[in-house]
């Protein structure tokens, strides 16, 4: 964890024309405002273990007095006096050295919450540049689509002019391509909108990626056991970990309320001037001591702060059953979708090649008048499908793959399995 973030604070990230995942997932990380509040956070929690560590050490304090005292038959007096005291608190029962420990305990457990949303950041990114990648594939396949339809206008406006095709196909033809490079200015559309979304996911204002290309990314095919995925999620979830950090930080606050049924001791010591002037240089004290001081009744204060403490600890001890369900859950749910991801790659492969060879054969035969323009038209638009669905079947095996390192606890993209 530490590692990570010395690497975010002296990485430097920056791209020209183009943007590969890794770098947008270390941007936004380094610069993402969720991240930086929970960074702070987790400096708060520092700073409240040292403060309760400042009660370990004694206490100096100056202190002046003034008072004017009189009575029956006794004339006014005025008295003045400033003394330095010093108090050191040598024995709380435990009860202040188990409230640091507590407080050290929480600060693992901000650690963990800081982790958590470095993780969610991080998918954010992948799922926002699968869909923007996804998007770049669909101008990629509208390019061809209209490629594709233009040779068939040509095609048709060839045989009508040969006497072997009526007027009827070279309008049907011309309509579907207006119709492909409707698709394609709506494609590059989209391929903008997603791009903004990922800059804005990225902490990165939207205009500053206009120009920018996406790199592609090659999808992990692999065979994972679930159940070892399951141990390692188990063992490195920052949920889970969080959750058993709370429980013993309460742990030791119920210790440090059981230290109030302990005796207190102090040191203390005095040094003090007084007499009738407003500058007091006549009478000097001391005073050194021993403070001991034994509760014997509170109201039962005490016993019922330990059982309010003991009641959130079994709350505590609740949310992370809770915690370590929904882990498994959720691990289990990217897990398949994995799986199906990677058959939906291979389906749409065959797909995308059953449709090209489709279309080839609809050409043949469309050029000896075996097929109408409407087949061919027909066969066009499922090759444009086909090649749409690969690429977004594509993308989701990346997407998924990476859902599957955050379910399992690590950083996507920055951490593998």
């Amino acid at each position: 964890m530490l590692a990570v973030l010395f690497a975010l604070i002296f990485c430097s990230v920056s791209f020209s024309q183009q943007l590969g995942l890794r770098e947008s997932v270390m941007y936004a990380l380094k610069n993402n405002p969720e991240i930086r509040a929970y960074m702070a956070q987790v400096r708060m929690q520092a700073g409240s273990a040292k403060l309760v560590s400042s009660e370990f050490f004694p206490t100096l304090s100056w202190e002046f007095d003034y008072t004017r005292s009189g009575g029956s038959g006794i004339s006014p007096w005025d008295l003045y006096s400033y003394s330095f005291v010093a108090e050191w608190e040598v024995f709380s029962g435990f009860e202040t050295l188990n409230r640091w420990r507590a407080e050290r305990i929480l600060i693992e457990a901000a650690k963990g919450n800081l982790r958590r949303v470095m993780l969610d950041v991080a998918l954010d990114v992948v799922r926002f540049y699968s869909e923007a990648l996804a998007a770049r594939y669909r101008v990629v396949a509208a390019e061809h689509y209209v490629k594709s339809a233009e040779y068939s206008y040509r095609l048709a406006l060839a045989r009508y002019r040969a006497g072997l095709a009526p007027w009827a196909d070279v309008l049907y033809a011309r309509s579907k391509l207006k119709e492909a490079r409707y698709k394609l200015v709506d494609s590059k559309r989209d391929y903008g909108v997603a791009k903004g979304n990922l800059a804005s996911v990225m902490g990165m204002d939207p205009g500053k990626v206009e120009q920018v290309e996406l790199r592609e990314v090659s999808p992990v095919l692999a065979d994972f056991s679930f159940r070892s995925l399951e141990e390692k999620a188990v063992e490195l979830s920052p949920e889970i970990r969080a959750e058993k950090k709370r429980i013993d930080a309460q742990k030791k606050r119920i210790a440090s309320v059981k230290g109030e049924y302990m005796p207190k001791v102090s040191l203390y010591g005095q040094w003090k001037r007084e007499d009738e002037s407003l500058f007091p240089d006549d009478r000097s004290l001391w005073s050194l001591g021993v403070r001991v001081k034994l509760p014997i009744f509170t109201g039962f204060s005490t016993l019922r702060k330990i059982r309010v403490e003991r009641a959130r600890l079994l709350s505590f001890t609740s949310d992370l059953r809770k915690a370590e369900l929904e882990v498994k859950r959720r691990l289990w749910e990217a897990y398949q979708d994995y799986l199906k991801a990677k058959e939906r790659l291979v389906a749409s492969k065959e797909y995308w090649e059953a449709s090209k060879e489709s279309y080839r054969i609809m050409e043949k035969k469309y050029r000896v008048g075996l097929a109408s323009i409407v087949d061919l038209a027909s066969a066009q638009a499922d090759v444009y499908d086909a090649e749409s669905s690969y690429y977004k079947s594509l993308t989701d095996v990346v997407f998924h793959y990476y859902r599957l390192v955050r379910a399992v606890g690590r950083i996507p993209v920055v951490e593998g399995l």
